[in-house]
C-alpha cells in the first residue's frame, strides 16, 4: 500500500529533492481513489495532468479543479502515479498499454517477445556521468524494468557538457537526478539505488539484497572499484561491460563471467601483479597513469588528451570527456546489452567505434607527437 506523503512545504521543486518511489493509485479501486482525493484536499499536489477525452495529447490541471479532474479518468485501467518530489498527479494507461505504445516505435526491429524480455531484466550500473548516457539510452530503449543506480557524487557544473542536467540541478545528487528522470519516463519501472557509491563490502553486502542483476556496467573512476566489481561478478558469474569514451573514440569492453572458462579481468590487459596491487588497494598515483595506459590502450590515446592529462590539477579540472562521445558511448553500450540479454553473440572482447576513423577526421598531431606526449604523462609527477 501507498503511503502518503506529508511535504514540509507546500511548494513544490523537481530539484534538490531526494527520489522516492511514485505513489501509485489505480484508477478502478474505490479506496485508492480515495485516498488520491485525500491526498489533493490536502495541498499536496500541485498539477494534475490526464489523458484527454479524444486520447490526443494530454490535459493539465492545476488549483480547485484538480478534484474534479478525477471524474473524468480515461480508463478503469489507469493508474494515477503522484511524484513527491514535483507534486504532481499524472494519469498513466496500464503498464501493458503504456509500454506497448511506449516502444511502438522499436518493433518489428525488436520483436515484441524481444522486447517482453528486455523489460524483465535487471541492469546494475555502477557510476553516473557517463552511465548516466548508458541509463537513458536503456531506459527509452525499454531495455530492463529493474535498474540499481549506484554513485556518491553530486552533480558539478563541469558535468553539464555531458548528463542532460541542467544549471539549476547543481549539487543535487546524480542518484536522485537520474532516479527522477526514470521514473517520468516510465513510472512503472523499478529502481534500486546505491547512494554510497560502490565498495567490495557494498557489492558483497548491499548487491544481493537488491535483486540479481544480468549485467554490471561499470563506469567508475576508481581502479580499486573497478577490480572490485570484477571480483564480484567472477565469482557470482555475472558478465561486466565498461565503455570508456576517448576523444572522439568510444571503447566497448566486454567480460563474459557468466560463461564457461569465464573471462579475463580487464581483458588481460593488466598484469597480475597489477591485479594483486589493486586487489590490496596499494596502489601509488604513479602505477595509476600505467594502469590507465594499459587499460585503455597506447594507440586509442590521443596526444590532446594526453597534453591535457598533464594540466589536471592546474589548468584543467579533470581528464576531458565531450558530451558527443559520452552520447555515443550510451547508445553503443545499450546495443551490446541488448545483444547480450537476448543471448544473441557478444562475447568477452574489445570492440571500437571510432569516429575520427569513420568520418576520416584530420589528424591534429603526428604520430610522433604522439609518443612524445604519452612519454611525457608517463615520467609526470
Amino acid at each position: 500500500m501507498n503511503e502518503d506523503p506529508t511535504p514540509s512545504s507546500p511548494l513544490f521543486d523537481t530539484g534538490m529533492v531526494q527520489w522516492s518511489p511514485p505513489l501509485a493509485y489505480q484508477a478502478g479501486s474505490d479506496s485508492d481513489m480515495a485516498r488520491l482525493r485525500e491526498l489533493i484536499g490536502g495541498g499536496r499536489v500541485s498539477q494534475f495532468i490526464g489523458a484527454s477525452e479524444s486520447n490526443v495529447g494530454l490535459h493539465r490541471i492545476v488549483g480547485s479543479n484538480i478534484l474534479s479532474a478525477l471524474d473524468i479518468a480515461s480508463s478503469h485501467d489507469s493508474t494515477f502515479f503522484y511524484f513527491p518530489w514535483s507534486g504532481e498527479v499524472i494519469e498513466y494507461p496500464s503498464i501493458h498499454e503504456f509500454r506497448r505504445a511506449r516502444t511502438d516505435r522499436n518493433r518489428d526491429l525488436i520483436t515484441s517477445d524481444e522486447q517482453d524480455a528486455l523489460l524483465k531484466v535487471t541492469i546494475a550500473v555502477f557510476g553516473l556521468s557517463v552511465g548516466s548516457n548508458v541509463v537513458e539510452r536503456l531506459v527509452t530503449g525499454g531495455i530492463g524494468g529493474h535498474y540499481i543506480l549506484a554513485d556518491m557524487d553530486a552533480i558539478e557544473l563541469t558535468n553539464l557538457n555531458r548528463i542532460s542536467a541542467t544549471y539549476r540541478l547543481v549539487g543535487e545528487s546524480k542518484v536522485d537526478w537520474l532516479a527522477k528522470r526514470i521514473s517520468e519516463i516510465d513510472p512503472y519501472l523499478r529502481q534500486h539505488h546505491l547512494p554510497h557509491g560502490v565498495t567490495a563490502q557494498i557489492l558483497r553486502d548491499s548487491l544481493p539484497t537488491l535483486g540479481a542483476p544480468a549485467v554490471l556496467v561499470d563506469e567508475v573512476d576508481d581502479f580499486a572499484v573497478k577490480f572490485a566489481i570484477r571480483d564480484y561478478a567472477r565469482a557470482n558469474r555475472i558478465p561486466v561491460v565498461m565503455a570508456t569514451d576517448v576523444g572522439d573514440t568510444v571503447i566497448f569492453d566486454v567480460e563474459r563471467h557468466d560463461l564457461p572458462g569465464g573471462a579475463k579481468m580487464f581483458g588481460g590487459r593488466l598484469k597480475a601483479k597489477d591485479l594483486d596491487l589493486l586487489a590490496r588497494g596499494d596502489i601509488e598515483p604513479e602505477h595509476l597513469k600505467r594502469l590507465f595506459i594499459r587499460t585503455i590502450g597506447p594507440r586509442h590515446i590521443t596526444t590532446r588528451l594526453v597534453n591535457s592529462g598533464l594540466d589536471i590539477g592546474t589548468r584543467l579540472s579533470g581528464m576531458p570527456q565531450l558530451g558527443t562521445t559520452a552520447s555515443m558511448a550510451g547508445s553503443v553500450t545499450a546495443v551490446g546489452l541488448r545483444e547480450l540479454l537476448l543471448g544473441r553473440r557478444m562475447p568477452s572482447g574489445r570492440y571500437v567505434v571510432s569516429l575520427p576513423k569513420s568520418l576520416h577526421l584530420q589528424r591534429t598531431a603526428t604520430v610522433r607527437e604522439g609518443l612524445h606526449a604519452l612519454r611525457r604523462l608517463i615520467r609526470s609527477k
